[in-house]
């Protein structure tokens, strides 16, 4: 075999491992599983290829199924305190800020 033969794959197969990482990078990233205790309540945000949920003490009060998620709001009322989970795209996972009462908590928050 040439060298001149050789060339294309050479530079071709780099340029497909790096496409093949990313592509791993962002499906395994946006698998996230965020909780928190809010006044004796169990709080989640998950968050999968698609998907995004917001849980109440085990209980789905808002939920987003999408073949891809851009951007995505839940919202929840616990013990009439409004919940707002605020989600959308950063480098390779979801980037997840959530607002109980107006303010930001930060374990439920990325």
């Amino acid at each position: 075999m040439h060298i001149e033969v050789l060339i294309p794959f050479l530079i071709l197969l780099p340029l497909l491992g790096f496409i093949a990482v990313i592509i791993v990078l962002a499906v395994v990233g946006t698998k996230q599983h965020l909780t928190s205790n809010i006044s004796g309540h169990s709080v989640e945000v998950i968050t999968g290829y698609g998907y995004a949920q917001l849980k109440i003490d085990g209980t789905v009060v808002d939920e987003i199924r999408s073949w891809y998620m851009y951007t995505a709001k839940l919202q929840g009322l616990l013990c009439e305190v409004p919940i707002v989970v605020n989600i959308g795209t950063g480098f390779c996972r979801y980037r997840i800020t959530t607002f109980v009462n107006g303010c930001r908590n930060n374990s439920l928050s990325n």
